[in-house]
C-alpha cells in the first residue's frame, strides 16, 4: 500500500513555534496561548497579510527548532514500515519563505528536521521513503495523482476535496483540535486513530523488520483488561515469552522512560520485578520479561503480606543515588492519604 502524507501541520506540529515567534515579533502578548488558526485570525485582525506571511517564513525556516512531531507520528510510520507499506510525503512548500531576507531554504530545513527526528534517510531504518515538494496546491494535487497513492492524509480538507481520483475512505483529514469543519471528508484527531483505521489491531505483522525490532516472534496475543497501556503476550522463535507494552502517546508524561529506566535500576538489586529487555522511546514501545501467574481476584492475608513485603523492598531503595532526580509516576503516592485515596 502506498500511503501519502502532508508535512506541515500534519506530521510537524508548529504550535509552539508560532507562539514563540509571534511573541518575539511583538504580535501577541507574553501570556497568550492560542492555536495556530486562531493565532492567524488574531494577527490578521490588527495586521496585514504580509505580517502573517513573514511570521510563517520564520516559523517554517529557523523556527523549526521549536517544532515537534505530532504525538503518535513515529509509531504510525513504524507500524507502516513493519508492514512493508510505502510512505511518501507530498508538501506544498516553496523554496524560500515570503519576505525572508535571510533566504533560508525551507525545503532543506524540513529535510533536516525529518532526519533529526529519525524519520528520513537512516541507513537501516528509513520510515519515510520519499519527500516531494510542490510550489503550488495545484501541483501538489497533480503529484499525488502521478504517484498513484492509495491514501492521502492532510490537515487541509480543501486539498482532499480536490483528490477526486481517490475514494472517500482513502482521503483522511487530520483534525487534531476536533474542529467542526464544513467538509464531508473523513477525519481523525490523532495518529493513533489513523493507525487503528489503516492497520487495525496489533499483530505479528507489526514486528517483522529486524532493524526496527530486536526479537523474531512466532506468536502475538493481546492481553485484555489493561488500563492506560496495551499489553501483548509474545513468543519468540526460540520459545521465549516476552510482554510488549504499547504506551499511550502522552506528551505530558513520559511513561516509557519512567517505567523502563525505573525497573532497570530496581532489577539490578531486586529480582522480584520483571526484567526490562528492549525499548523504543520514539515509538513508545517496550519489551519486558514475561512471568506466568494467576490473577488474584480475592486477596487473602498471605497475598496482602506479600504485597507489603514487596513495597518494603522498594522502600529500601528510595535513597539510591540513581533515583535522586527521578521523575514521579503519574499516579504517585507520597503520603498515606494518597495511598488510601488510590485504594478507594
Amino acid at each position: 500500500m502506498n500511503i501519502g502524507l502532508d508535512l506541515d501541520n500534519t506530521i510537524i506540529d508548529y504550535s509552539e513555534s508560532f507562539i514563540f515567534h509571534a511573541k518575539e515579533m511583538g504580535l501577541i502578548s507574553e501570556n497568550t496561548t492560542i492555536h495556530k488558526q486562531k493565532l492567524k485570525n488574531l494577527i490578521l485582525k490588527d495586521n496585514d497579510q504580509k505580517t502573517w506571511q513573514m511570521l510563517q517564513g520564520i516559523v517554517y525556516g529557523k523556527g523549526l527548532k521549536h517544532a515537534k512531531l505530532y504525538p503518535g507520528v513515529y509509531r504510525f510510520l513504524w507500524r507502516a514500515k513493519q508492514r512493508n507499506h510505502k510512505i511518501t510525503i507530498v508538501s506544498h512548500k516553496t523554496k524560500y519563505g515570503h519576505y525572508d531576507i535571510s533566504k533560508i531554504n525551507l525545503r532543506d530545513e524540513a529535510i533536516l528536521f525529518l532526519k533529526r527526528t529519525k524519520l528520513f534517510k537512516d541507513s537501516k531504518i528509513k520510515l519515510i521513503d520519499k519527500v516531494c515538494f510542490c510550489n503550488t496546491q495545484n501541483l501538489k494535487t497533480k503529484k499525488i495523482k502521478e504517484l498513484k497513492l492509495d491514501f492521502f492524509v492532510d490537515d487541509l480538507p480543501e486539498i482532499l476535496e480536490r483528490l477526486d481520483f481517490l475514494d472517500y475512505s482513502n482521503k483522511i483529514f487530520f483534525n487534531p483540535l476536533n474542529e467542526d469543519v464544513n467538509t464531508n471528508v473523513k477525519y481523525v484527531c490523532t495518529f493513533d486513530e489513523l493507525s487503528k483505521d489503516l492497520f487495525s489491531s496489533w499483530s505479528i505483522l507489526d514486528f517483522q523488520n529486524k532493524h526496527l525490532f530486536k526479537y523474531k516472534l512466532s506468536e502475538v496475543n493481546e492481553i485484555s483488561g489493561q488500563g492506560n497501556s496495551k499489553i501483548l503476550l509474545c513468543k519468540t522463535v526460540k520459545n521465549q515469552k516476552i510482554s510488549l507494552k504499547i504506551y499511550p502517546t502522552d506528551i505530558k508524561h513520559n511513561r516509557i522512560n519512567s517505567e523502563f529506566l525505573g525497573l532497570s535500576e530496581i532489577y539490578k538489586k531486586n529480582k522480584n520485578v520483571i526484567k526490562p529487555l528492549w525499548k523504543n522511546v520514539s515509538a513508545n514501545l517496550a519489551a519486558y520479561q514475561w512471568i506466568d501467574g494467576t490473577k488474584i481476584t480475592k486477596p487473602n492475608v498471605s497475598d496482602i503480606q506479600k504485597a507489603l513485603e514487596f513495597l518494603k523492598s522498594l522502600h529500601k531503595r528510595r535513597k539510591d543515588v540513581c533515583f535522586k532526580n527521578f521523575t514521579r509516576a503519574s499516579a504517585s503516592c507520597i503520603s498515606g492519604y494518597d495511598i488510601e485515596k488510590q485504594i478507594k
